[in-house]
């Protein structure tokens, strides 16, 4: 079973990220990934900001931001500023350290998050998280050449294929 290494530790400094308002990781934080002695470790250095779960106002009656999830989110929020993994891969291990983090709030006698709550909000984040997940990537001026590249690339590829369309339909069909 996967596990946290380390207790999370914050800071609050009142800045924004995105809108957002953040606190800061004050000691280093760690989440093993898969089982323990795996040795892949998502680690979350001394002053990355967090805002914990990117929720809704009206979802903060069932679980505020800093709530019952808080490690896993900052874990989360790590993964998505970094860019080290794949998104999809960021949002798994998010998926597992919310049940590691909840097995262990039950295990302690603590209120934990619910399956079902989990759930929903795994399905939000898969929903709407490339928002958040493209953007810090999108500062960098490699990855917008790159970005450009590709898509002149797809639109060039499309724009060939429906031309050579055309010219061939127009071959194929007799003259009136």
């Amino acid at each position: 079973m996967s596990s946290f290494t380390e207790e999370l530790v914050v800071r609050v400094t009142y800045r924004t990220e995105r809108g957002r308002r953040c606190v800061e990781v004050a000691q280093p934080f760690a989440y093993e990934v898969g089982f323990l002695g795996s040795g892949d470790l998502v680690r979350v250095p001394v002053g990355a900001p967090t805002d914990f779960g990117s929720q809704p106002r009206l979802t903060w009656l069932i679980d505020p931001p800093f709530g019952l999830n808080a490690k896993a989110d900052a874990v989360h929020d790590q993964l998505y500023r970094d860019g080290s993994r794949s998104r999809i891969e960021a949002d798994q291990i998010w998926w597992e350290a919310m049940a590691v983090e909840a097995k262990a709030l039950q295990a302690a006698g603590q209120a934990f998050a619910p399956p079902w709550w989990r759930c929903v909000r795994y399905v939000a984040v898969r929903a709407f998280g490339w928002r958040n997940f493209i953007r810090p990537h999108c500062r960098r001026p490699e990855v917008v050449w790159s970005l450009l590249a590709t898509w002149s690339l797809v639109a060039a590829f499309c724009l060939a294929a429906w031309l050579g369309l055309v010219i061939l339909l127009r071959a194929l069909t007799p003259p009136f």
